[in-house]
């Protein structure tokens, strides 16, 4: 059951880093200029997509090695991080909003 799991988390993590994306498309004015928070959010947008995909990539090599081996704790420590790395990426976004007044 745990395979089935590690699969979901990972197809998951994959269409997050995609939606993560678009917002990422979307940052900044129509004429191109990025605010200090603009640029902050990019850089962090960024950081967030990178680490998506590869903890998508690690929960789908979870998924498939599952049948072999016990995953239970890779998968819950793998959850810990990934949640804890999310949070830290809301936590600095607002911190940033509220340091440069989120642009205009």
């Amino acid at each position: 059951m745990n395979h089935i799991f590690a699969y979901i988390l990972g197809c998951s993590a994959i269409i997050l880093s995609f939606f993560v994306y678009l917002e990422l498309s979307f940052i900044g004015f129509p004429d191109g200029y990025l605010s200090d928070w603009d640029q902050a959010r990019q850089i962090l947008l960024t950081i967030y997509i990178v680490i998506s995909l590869l903890v998508g990539v690690w929960y789908i090599f979870l998924g498939w090695i599952a049948g072999r081996n016990n995953i239970g704790v890779k998968l819950r420590v793998t959850n810990l991080l990934y949640v804890a790395f999310g949070l830290l990426v809301v936590v600095a976004d607002q911190y940033f909003s509220q340091l440069s007044g989120q642009g205009g």
